[in-house]
């Protein structure tokens, strides 16, 4: 039996190295696409007392924007008269943003990592909706050094060719305090639900507005 010898070469060695050097990357990053966004919203953190702890929710989005898919712009020319506004307001930039947030493309299956006081947390794979959640557990010898700071800021660890950020919101809760369970429209946002077009303006078309008295 004949043995086959091998001795790489230089380019071999440089590809290989190539292929080692992303993959580590690979693993040490989120598994999102240049053409994907990132949403993460705001989460409460709360003290275990027992293990010494803070435990931080994570509940984010991921999906793709089809700006330029023909069968969402229909889609959009039918909300407009299914709403009926005016066809000129499809090029008001405000509508245009909210509107889109209901015509994307939701990412299932996506790994989600997330940094905080550079620690590294995987989030569970994206469902279905896109969505994604995770815990994130830090000692209080963590945040000994923000211990006077009420949220935590925290970003999506993205491929080192990717220079976009992505950061969500924890809220530390104190010991005591009252928990008030309530829904948005005309309770904490001025939205006027009993009148349709006001209602689909304050939606679609303004600035959202506080009820006078909530605090921000």
């Amino acid at each position: 039996m004949t043995l086959l010898s091998f001795k790489p070469n230089k380019y071999f060695i440089s590809i290989l190295l190539f292929l080692i050097s992303f993959s580590i990357s690979f693993c040490y990053a989120s598994q999102i696409k240049k053409d994907e966004t990132i949403i993460f919203f705001p989460t409460a953190a709360y003290l275990d007392e027992s293990e010494k702890s803070w435990i931080i929710p994570v509940h984010g989005w991921i999906f793709e924007k089809e700006d330029d898919s023909l069968w969402r712009k229909a889609a959009v020319e039918s909300l407009l008269t299914a709403l009926e506004l005016k066809s000129k307001v499809i090029k008001d930039e405000l509508f245009r943003q909210r509107a889109g947030l209901f015509l994307v493309d939701n990412e299932k299956g996506k790994g989600i990592k997330v940094s905080l006081n550079d620690k590294t947390f995987n989030m569970d794979r994206s469902g279905n909706n896109g969505h994604f959640s995770g815990t994130m557990v830090l000692t209080q010898s963590d945040l000994e050094a923000t211990n006077k700071v009420t949220w935590l800021s925290y970003e999506a660890i993205l491929p080192e060719e990717d220079k976009r950020l992505f950061k969500g919101r924890s809220q530390l809760i104190g010991k005591k305090g009252i928990f008030v369970i309530s829904d948005i429209d005309d309770t904490i946002k001025i939205s006027n639900v009993l009148d349709k077009e006001e209602l689909l303006a304050n939606t679609f078309l303004r600035d959202f507005k506080e009820v006078e008295g909530m605090a921000r």
